[in-house]
């Protein structure tokens, strides 16, 4: 009857081979156990008793190994005919077991009579299943390998990967694919059909699996001829009772194998009496499946990198990219780091931008040296500037003409902020609403903070024209610490505003200014409809101001005329209240008053806190009112100038004595005898 043949099929990595360990115990080794238990170099003897002084072991027990699996087990000893157990072969002196296991146990005694041997041949345990190893990363199109940074080449499933683009590049649209390789083995005996399967595993190539045939009675095979895989599966080696394979890429189908084997198989023949022996051939067909799954990952994208997590599987990133074009400024636009503004050439790119739309909300601008410019900021309110500008103490120097309306250095703005800036120059406007540092801003409100401006606004513009030193028109606004110094000519323009040319009629909107100084220096256009800060649009247009003044009226209820408070000889005055230093407006404030060009300033009706020194009698006011004895002192002012004088020391009085009162003692004197017929006055250093 022919003997079928079993398979045993294990899909493994591609591994080493190892050297066998041999450990030998031998008399004197035994001599060290505690009766019980010995070890030695990683095998572990555990028996019912050893008998250490003769070398016996007595009752059975185990042999153990932590050093892989015992393959061969040698006992020399003088009497071993009681030792045995499963897998012993017991000859005359010597014991034989012949496995793999880590643990092999024995019955009954070894006895050495003082001369014994255990000899151990250990191969190492198979390496365990070892992860997948990496997958790899590919991009589709080789071309652009210079343009993106890939985190990896490899990874394995699970980890994070990135790509990012090269210097001078941006990733515009990018996936990832990827596809998995499924592979099963199974064996078919060709002859009979029999087909034993190993459950599919994913696997990462190269892969190599192993074929265990059955040797035949004789403990051996021979094969014969290996053909076929169909270069996806190929003959590795061979060793005296394996054949190894190796799947050599991936595909998608069933690749074959072939090999021609024979084993010598026996029967006992009862006429013959003996074993009758035969070679049984067979061809045994090894199939490897593969099948291939695909997929796309998930991606992400921040700030321009893109990631996603590593499938099973290897991976081909497609991806667009595009050239970007050198950044328009340098800095990086943030508040550490704004964008910063060189020149006029960058001043004119910047407006370009603007005027294609770019509204640059929250982000950063600092002008880092004197400007000249001709071009104006932005074009319409969807076309308007929308972000921070510091002018970090620099000067814009502009040369407008236009006959459109809201000329200014920023014609529209929408919830921007100016600050730290100084604007001079010259605006020639035949329109309206010009303004010396912008034009109009939108509902967003503005910020201007610092802002020194002696621009120059020539207005040929007939009638109401709503030219504002500062601004042409607003409907939201905060104004602190700025200054407007400049001219505004043109006679045949009316209805303009020191500082705002028109305050829009909305609802729930203010403009709002503290600590401003209006000192023009030149002013020619008519009064008629005009205001000294702001032109108020209507009823439900509001206008505050906090501690402003100005040096030319031209309506009496917007701010204060500022007057100076000066000191006398030898006294000196400093305002007594908390400072705010606007240093590009020139402006100090103190909460009431201000002080400009190193004067001290208030007006009507103001109640400032003064610090005085330099006299030791007081002080007197030219005008206003004084008050206090110590610092700090009040004065409340009238509208007029006012110098501090110190307050003269008090003439001495005469002195007549009668009654001859002695003068050596003059508090006894005037304690005791002073009646109202005495005049007295103590004599100077008395």
């Amino acid at each position: 009857m022919r003997k079928l043949l079993t398979f045993l099929i294990a899909a493994l990595m591609s591994v080493g081979m190892f050297a066998a360990t041999e450990v030998t115990i031998t008399q004197a080794d035994l001599a060290a156990g505690n009766g019980a238990t010995l070890t030695k170099d990683g095998v572990t003897i555990n028996a019912d008793a050893i008998e250490d002084v003769f070398g016996n072991l007595m009752g059975g027990g185990s042999f153990s190994t932590t050093l892989g699996n015992f393959t061969k087990i040698e006992i020399s000893a003088q009497d071993v005919f009681s030792f045995g157990g499963e897998g012993w072969s017991i000859n005359i002196g010597k014991a034989t077991w012949t496995g793999n296991a880590s643990s092999v146990s024995f019955t009954g005694d070894a006895m050495g009579n003082g001369s014994i041997t255990l000899k151990f041949t250990i191969e190492p345990a198979a390496a365990p299943e070892p992860e997948p190893s990496d997958y790899s990363i590919a991009l589709d199109d080789a071309s652009i390998a210079d343009k993106v940074i890939l985190s990896a080449n490899e990874s394995e499933a699970g980890q994070t990967v990135t790509v990012a683009p090269g210097e001078g590049y941006e990733i515009t649209s990018l996936t990832v694919s990827y596809l998995t390789n499924n592979y099963s083995v199974r064996v078919k005996e060709e002859f009979y059909g029999d087909i034993e399967d190993v459950d599919p595993q994913v696997v990462t190539l190269p892969r190599e699996f192993t074929v265990y045939p059955q040797t035949g009675d004789d403990g051996s095979y021979t094969y014969n001829d290996i053909s076929g895989g169909d270069d996806k599966v190929e003959y590795v080696s061979r060793t005296d009772n394996t054949i190894t394979f190796r799947v050599t890429g991936a595909f998608d189908g069933i690749a074959s194998i072939e090999y021609e084997y024979y084993t010598q198989e026996c029967n006992w023949d009862d006429e013959l009496g003996e074993d009758f022996c035969w070679d049984q051939t067979s061809i045994q067909d090894i199939q490897v499946a593969c099948s291939q799954i695909g997929g796309n990952a998930a991606v992400s994208e921040n700030a321009g990198v893109y990631s996603f997590t590593m499938p099973a599987g290897n991976v081909t990133i497609t991806a667009t990219v595009e050239a970007v074009a050198a950044p328009d400024f340098a800095g990086e636009g943030t508040q550490a780091n704004p964008y910063r503004i060189t020149s006029a050439a960058d001043w004119n790119t910047f407006a370009t931008r603007v005027s294609e739309g770019t509204t640059y909300s929250e982000v950063y601008f600092q002008l880092t040296n004197d400007i000249a410019i001709s071009t104006m900021l932005g074009t319409d309110m969807d076309h308007a500037f929308n972000g921070t500008f510091d002018g970090d103490g620099h000067t814009i120097t502009a040369t407008l003409n236009s006959s459109a309306a809201y000329c200014a250095p920023f014609a529209f703005t929408y919830g921007a902020t100016i600050k730290n800036l100084h604007t001079t120059g010259t605006i020639n406007t035949s329109n309206s609403n010009a303004g010396g540092v912008v034009g109009r801003n939108g509902t967003a409100g503005l910020t201007l903070t610092n802002v020194s401006c002696d621009m120059t606004i020539n207005s040929t513009k007939s009638g109401n024209a709503s030219h504002g030193g500062l601004m042409g028109y607003a409907i939201n606004a905060t104004v602190s610490g700025c200054a407007f110094t400049g001219r505004l000519l043109g006679e045949s323009s009316s209805r303009f505003g020191g500082m705002l040319g028109w305050k829009s009629n909305t609802d729930n909107s203010s403009v709002n200014f503290t600590d401003c100084l209006f000192a023009p220096t030149q002013v020619t256009m008519s009064a008629s409809n005009s205001k000294t800060f702001a032109v108020i649009g209507g009823a439900d247009a509001t206008v505050n101001l906090t501690n402003c003044y100005y040096t030319q009226d031209v309506s009496a209820d917007q701010g204060k005329q500022m007057r100076a408070i000066t000191a006398g000889d030898g006294v000196t005055v400093a305002n007594a209240g908390a400072a705010t230093v606007y240093n590009v407006s020139g402006i100090t404030a103190y909460g009431t008053g201000i002080k400009y060009n190193d004067v001290l300033y208030g007006g009507n009706a103001d109640a400032l806190s003064l610090t005085l020194s330099g006299s030791d009698y007081g002080y007197t006011a030219s005008t206003g009112t004084l008050s206090g004895d110590a610092n700090p002192y009040t004065l409340t002012m009238e509208d007029a100038a006012c110098e501090i004088q110190a307050q003269a020391a008090p003439e001495p009085q005469g002195v007549e004595i009668t009654g001859g009162h002695d003068l050596k003692h003059p508090a006894y004197y005037y304690s005791t005898f002073y009646d109202s017929s005495v005049k007295y006055a103590l004599p100077a250093g008395v």
